[in-house]
């Protein structure tokens, strides 16, 4: 299910994921008990603090959270995040790889395109791009 990551609200833990075979990395926000959003970025930059951009793969089943490590899936850092009106917060709270350190990062998401193309585990898709623009964190 496709999803307005501009609209949509929500907090709680999150993971990322390298799935065996792929150059990227996966953010998957859980929302309630049942369901994950899972975004995918192509680079590291997300957790430096630097612009990018993240596709988005919509709502999935919490299943998704799990790795096969037989496939060569890792999970490389866990945490929390807070996303309301535009803004992702991520608190990755313990980092298993040195390229997703420990630590907040906070973005404003836009929506820069929706991509059409064939993908090879999925078949025909048409995802949602946003751009990932970095924001100072406000101190209390």
């Amino acid at each position: 299910m496709l999803i307005d990551l501009e609209r949509l609200e929500g907090e709680g833990s999150l993971r990322v994921i390298q799935h065996g075979g792929e150059r990227g990395y996966h953010i998957k926000l859980v929302i309630d008990p049942e369901r994950v959003v899972s975004l995918f970025v192509w680079n590291e930059k997300i957790f430096q603090g630097k612009p990018t951009l993240v596709r988005s793969y919509g709502v999935w089943p919490i299943e998704a959270m799990e790795v096969d490590e037989e496939k060569g899936d890792k999970v490389l850092a866990e945490g929390v995040y807070n996303l309301r009106g535009g803004v992702l917060t991520m608190n990755i709270r313990k980092s298993y790889d040195p390229k997703v350190p420990e630590g907040i990062r906070c973005y404003r998401l836009r929506l820069a395109r929706i991509r059409e193309y064939m993908s090879p585990k999925h078949g025909w898709s048409v995802r949602p791009e946003y751009y990932a623009i970095p924001l100072q964190i406000k101190e209390a």
